[in-house]
């Protein structure tokens, strides 16, 4: 019997319902229903899929089911809020301003952000993301919303405020998804690939911070990037079925 709710590789599991017996179980969760905290899913530790079906009558399942779904709500909108461990407070922070009909504009104008490679018009940045992420399996649509919410305008953030890591008076966040290096995805870029993102704003340096990036989304989803919120995107939009292709490592 399964429920199709969780996943077992990434969520908690659920229900201890053998030893313990349905009608005590449903006593404690209407207890606890209301409650924001739920000490009930907290010492849960089986699945439910693996509790005996004779334990958990109709309606008690429909209530695990209910209360999990709402578990997971209450996880993902606090991922929503908190973003990735490894960001800074603004880090991969969404300090461009959102698309609008005059950065579509200018993209058709061949524009070409501040710090930018003079080969590095918006069309060409935007034509490598699509590139990259059918590689993926990423809705090309989702990421280029995300570009545009991050690194559009301006190949370092714009950001001078704040605690963060500064270079020449300005958040140290670089590239089309504005990689932090004050112990962000910045770093984990830079040790990876031997680079240095402030002076790797070149056709080559970019394409590998896209592909970067990318898999990191697929990892991650998109919660890093405080600038998704603004473009309208979800943690995992665009990502069903997505893989990581770790083509930017270099051999």
């Amino acid at each position: 019997m399964t429920t199709g709710i969780m996943n077992k590789s990434r969520h908690m599991q659920m229900v201890e319902a053998a030893q313990r017996g349905g009608a005590s179980m449903y006593k404690t969760f209407a207890q606890n229903r209301n409650e924001d905290n739920i000490p009930f899913l907290e010492r849960i530790k089986t699945d439910i899929a693996e509790t005996p079906s004779q334990v958990l009558d109709g309606k008690l399942l429909g209530s695990m089911r209910m209360v999990q779904e709402m578990h997971m709500q209450r996880r993902q909108e606090r991922e929503d809020e908190d973003g990735s461990i490894d960001v800074s407070p603004k880090a991969e922070a969404g300090d461009q301003a959102h698309i609008t009909k005059e950065d579509k504009d200018l993209a058709e104008k061949g524009y070409i952000a501040k710090g930018y490679s003079s080969k590095l018009t918006q069309k060409k940045i935007e034509s490598i993301i699509k590139e990259e992420s059918k590689l993926r399996n990423i809705d090309p649509d989702v990421a280029i919303k995300i570009y545009k919410a991050e690194g559009l305008h301006n190949y370092q953030s714009q950001i001078s405020e704040g605690k963060q890591k500064m270079e020449g008076g300005t958040e140290a966040s670089y590239g089309p998804f504005q990689l932090y290096t004050g112990g962000g995805l910045g770093n984990e870029y830079e040790e990876a690939t031997g680079r240095t993102l402030k002076t790797d704003n070149t056709v080559e340096g970019v394409r590998m911070q896209i592909q970067f990036s990318l898999d990191k989304a697929v990892e991650k989803g998109w919660s890093p990037w405080k600038g998704r919120k603004s473009a309208g995107v979800k943690s995992r939009d665009g990502l069903d079925g997505a893989i990581v292709v770790d083509n930017w490592r270099q051999e």
